[in-house]
């Protein structure tokens, strides 16, 4: 009597590939009118694939900008959200408040295409004879399509919160994450910064810096 035998599929696993390009404008205005679609094909067409491979990219605009709270009350991550949600007039699931000062840049694998914009970084004060200020880092995320909603939240508003003194940042930074996801045979390579900003010269963005993160890799099949 034959004994069944399991078959074992020795099919090769696909390999998913995912890293993040960060675009960052040194003046909001310059996403106005961009044709995003376009934009995402530059950015699959600047790295290196087989004709076999798929390449997916989706992007989300983000307005990012710091508040200080002063008051008798500590302020929440929760109030900052419902009045960043209210002030600006978006849902409340589109904004992230994180508290700290903001977040440290890494320089690695980045390219400018003009001179840096300086940046100034708002660090939690601590006074002994008063309540210790708090920094929050706000972020709100738009659909590419909400492009023009994006421009409209990089002029900060004034923000409401009972029993706090707040001071309303003069200026926000807007940036464009485009996420590709390759799926392929083997792990490919992110392309680089530089590669990306030559593959985007023809939207002639006149202020652009670019990074690029290292790929994450996940697999479909084991």
């Amino acid at each position: 009597m034959e004994e069944d035998v399991e078959e074992v599929c020795e099919c090769p696993p696909e390999v998913i590939t995912t890293f993040t390009t960060t675009l960052t404008f040194g003046t909001p205005a310059e996403l106005e009118g961009v044709d995003f679609d376009a934009l995402k094909e530059a950015i699959i067409t600047s790295g290196s694939y087989e004709d076999t491979d798929t390449a997916v990219a989706t992007a989300t605009i983000k307005v990012s900008m710091s508040y200080t709270f002063e008051g008798d009350t500590a302020v929440t991550s929760d109030e900052c959200q419902s009045a960043v949600a209210s002030a600006y007039g978006v849902a409340a699931t589109t904004v992230m408040c994180t508290e700290g000062t903001a977040a440290t840049t890494t320089t690695e694998n980045v390219t400018t295409t003009t001179a840096a914009a300086t940046t100034t970084t708002v660090a939690r004060r601590l006074d002994s004879h008063a309540t210790a200020a708090v920094v929050m880092d706000v972020e709100i995320s738009f659909a590419e399509e909400e492009a023009q909603s994006a421009v409209y939240a990089s002029t900060p508003v004034d923000l409401e919160i009972t029993g706090q003194t707040i001071t309303t940042p003069l200026e926000a930074v807007v940036t464009v994450e485009v996420v590709l996801e390759v799926t392929s045979d083997d792990v490919v390579a992110a392309p680089s910064a530089a590669d990306i900003t030559t593959a985007l010269a023809d939207f002639e963005f006149e202020s652009l810096t670019v990074a690029v993160s290292e790929p994450e890799v996940s697999y479909t099949r084991m």
